[in-house]
């Protein structure tokens, strides 16, 4: 037998089919198409006895071994996938590959590997056990690849959600990286997701962008499995993108959820227009990782799954708060308060409000109303639905600059019961930036104000805000009869809870207050904050401590009086540094400190 050495056709004149290549040859090429695919893959090439023959290492940190034999050769590898079952009990899958004969003759094997579709596969066993029942797959490297990364959804005892982020991440990443090959087009997408369009922020746009519309495909499917009127997404798919379009129009006219389709389908519309073989490129990765992920209930849009993808920075451009942080701040902040409560009456929790001037993707809204259904289901209350459409309708106030974690907020809002349709959702989407001598400051416009001029509304005009008799007042998208609202004014009611993780930036190191404009708009809102500071009698803060000391002081004014919390996710720096003074005497004079809770964690 000849040795192992990965030839190329030109390396072997007149061998023909009498050459046969070794099996360990075969092994590295698979591991290298796997890692084509984004799948961290190894061929092991030492002792093949206490080696597996491909090693996986998922983005869970699960490993997952490949033993591969010859389709001739299927009976020895029965007792291979036993031995390493013994050998490698932590491992989270051990899967059986068998190559077709016909790879054995070296004319190109790496690429008649990758285009063969004959490959046959299955899982062997998890943990050290057996599976009850062999279910072959046949298919190509890429169909495995595919398989790795929903191999953790198919298993007990894995972290489910981080599989399927992963899942997500992946077909996102696809189909940015498609949509950015249509200059014209990405373009388009990508002026309606960001605010600025500078070159290191495009990809990031992009990938945004095509989050949005996984998000309305998942939803779209959720819905369609409650609603007997609402068209399946499969089905809406065979007329392509203006199936779709006209499938989550028919949504927002009939049954709402406006928050969730209408920026997604203005991404459509924009696709639209591009070349119509260009458009099963960018859309099948999304729909096959909606596919993928369907096992999860609800797909878990209502909590880890998206903030998985949205807390990691590399990934949107932001940093938003983890969900372990924004559950253990709730549940500080609801621990013996309100005093006197019947927490089975779902009555009472709506009556409170609440508010997250920097609500970025809803992260705390959202701990705040899954906190107040785990009081009342423990309590023995008996109507979550009806408590979360008040939560919702009611409670629950949130701003931020970005219309896309908007609606991220208001999917994860909706998405923990699509049964319920909301008459209305307190999201706003704030101005940001200078037109001429008109500066905005996005939330801190409610700086000594109750009242500030949003971008966007997520409910109809008389529900919490009032038309202003300004230019263009409308919806902003066409896609149903209650849409989001141009050009209003939002009133921040008097507060019983204002929670948030507002930025940290600092006006040092660069000078990078507002630092996503333009230097000239940029200094703009840097003197306009520092004269609403000044300007207040008790000056609350000072514009040198950064955003976060500003959204503090705008946010306390509205507490109740002797009744109102806050709870805060701030740098450590606010307990020492000279800077902060002004936000610790505010504490020190207005509230009772409860609790300070400090990370040594150097990278949160």
């Amino acid at each position: 037998m000849p040795s192992s050495r990965l030839y190329e056709p030109a390396d072997l004149p007149g061998l023909g089919r009498n050459y046969v290549i070794r099996e360990e040859g075969v092994n590295t090429f698979l591991a290298e198409l796997l890692r084509d695919q984004g799948i961290n893959a190894l061929a092991e090439r030492r002792d093949r006895n206490i080696t597996p023959d491909v090693r996986v290492t998922l983005k869970t940190g699960d490993t997952v071994l490949l033993e591969c034999k010859w389709l001739n050769g299927a009976g020895q590898l029965q007792n291979q996938l036993d031995t390493r079952l013994q050998q490698f009990p932590d491992a989270l899958g051990v899967i059986g590959v068998l190559y077709p004969e016909e790879l054995k003759y070296p004319l190109d094997t790496r690429g008649g590997l990758e285009a063969s579709g004959d490959l046959e596969w299955w899982l062997h066993g998890s943990r050290g056990q057996r599976v009850a029942d062999r279910r072959s797959r046949f298919g190509t490297p890429t169909d495995i690849a595919d398989h790795l990364r929903v191999l953790p959804l198919e298993l007990e005892g894995t972290d489910r959600v981080v599989a399927a982020a992963a899942v997500i991440e992946y077909a996102v990443e696809q189909s940015a990286q498609k949509l950015a090959t249509h200059a014209r087009t990405a373009h388009r997408v990508r002026s309606v997701v960001a605010q600025t369009d500078q070159e290191n922020d495009r990809a990031k746009a992009l990938r945004i962008g095509c989050l949005v519309v996984f998000n309305a495909l998942a939803f779209h499917l959720r819905l369609a499995e409650s609603h007997d009127d609402v068209v399946g997404v499969t089905e809406a798919w065979r007329d392509g993108i203006p199936g779709l379009f006209r499938a989550w129009q028919y949504i927002c006219d009939h049954i709402d959820y406006v928050p969730v389709f209408d920026l997604a389908a203005t991404i459509l519309d924009i696709l639209i227009d591009a070349p119509t073989d260009w458009h099963a490129p960018v859309l099948n990765p999304l729909l096959k990782a909606v596919d993928d992920t369907r096992h999860l209930e609800g797909h878990d849009l209502s909590g880890r799954l998206f903030h998985t993808l949205l807390t990691d920075a590399k990934f949107t451009g932001a940093y938003y708060t983890s969900v372990p942080a924004a559950t253990l701040l709730t549940r500080l902040v609801f621990h013996d308060w309100p005093d006197g409560v019947d927490w089975s009456d779902h009555e009472f929790p709506a009556s409170l409000n609440v508010a997250d001037i920097a609500c970025g993707t809803g992260t705390l809204l959202m701990a705040v109303a899954a906190e107040a259904e785990r009081r009342h289901t423990e309590a023995g209350g008996r109507n979550a639905p009806a408590l979360h459409k008040a939560m919702v309708e009611q409670a629950l106030h949130g701003y931020d600059v970005q219309l896309s974690a908007v609606h991220f907020a208001a999917t994860s809002l909706a998405m923990l019961n699509p049964d319920i349709q909301f008459d209305r959702i307190n999201l706003y989407v704030m101005p940001l930036g200078a037109d001429g001598d008109d500066v905005s400051l996005g939330s801190l416009d409610f700086l000594g104000e109750s009242q500030a001029a949003v971008q966007f509304a997520l409910s109809p005009t008389g529900m919490g805000v009032s038309s202003r008799t300004i230019r263009d007042a409308g919806r902003v998208y066409s896609g149903g009869s209650r849409g989001a609202q141009q050009e209003e004014i939002a009133t921040l009611p008097d507060l019983d809870l204002a929670i948030m993780n507002p930025p940290f930036t600092r006006s040092v190191g660069g000078n990078l207050l507002f630092g996503s404009l333009p230097a000239d708009e940029r200094r703009k809102l840097q003197n306009e904050l520092s004269r609403r500071l000044k300007s207040r009698q008790t000056r609350l803060a000072t514009a040198t401590a950064g955003l976060g000391a500003a959204f503090v002081a705008a946010a306390s004014p509205k507490l109740r009086p002797g009744e109102g919390r806050l709870a805060l996710v701030l740098p450590a720096t606010v307990c020492t540094g000279p800077s902060w003074q002004q936000t610790r005497s505010l504490i020190e004079r207005d509230f009772n400190l409860d609790m300070v809770i400090v990370s040594h964690d150097p990278q949160r």
